[in-house]
């Protein structure tokens, strides 16, 4: 029984290190994935906002706001949404203004359903824009 633990930890020790490895890969992959997006602007009126952050551990959150900087600030300290506040520091990557609170939410829902590849794509295109 006891060796059986010791084999479990073991296991699980080579996971969190693997884990902490491809958290390092992504984090390097993160900054050549989006090198240009360092620099968005963020929208400084209030209005219906969709956004999406890249976080530290390359992943992508969506959400909306009527304040996008207040909200990056938010994100930033610690003190938003549960997922980022692990994953910081977090990078504005897409920003879209709708007409309506409603018009936002349905939004994000919408995005958050979206693939990864999807995702890329929607903010690739938002770059090609500009």
């Amino acid at each position: 029984m006891l060796q059986m633990l010791n084999k479990k930890k073991r296991r699980m020790s080579q996971m969190s290190k693997l884990q902490c490895l491809s958290a390092e890969i992504n984090a390097k992959a993160n900054a050549e994935i989006f090198p240009v997006l360092q620099a968005f602007s963020v929208p400084e009126d209030n209005g219906y906002y969709v956004y999406m952050v890249c976080c530290s551990d390359n992943t992508l959150y969506t959400g909306w706001t009527t304040n996008v900087r207040k909200r990056l600030d938010t994100h930033n300290a610690g003190k938003g949404a549960k997922y980022t506040k692990i994953r910081r520091p977090v990078r504005l990557v897409y920003v879209e203004e709708l007409a309506s609170k409603q018009d936002a939410m349905k939004r994000e829902y919408a995005i958050k359903q979206y693939t990864r590849k999807e995702k890329e794509k929607l903010i690739w295109a938002k770059w090609k824009e500009k």
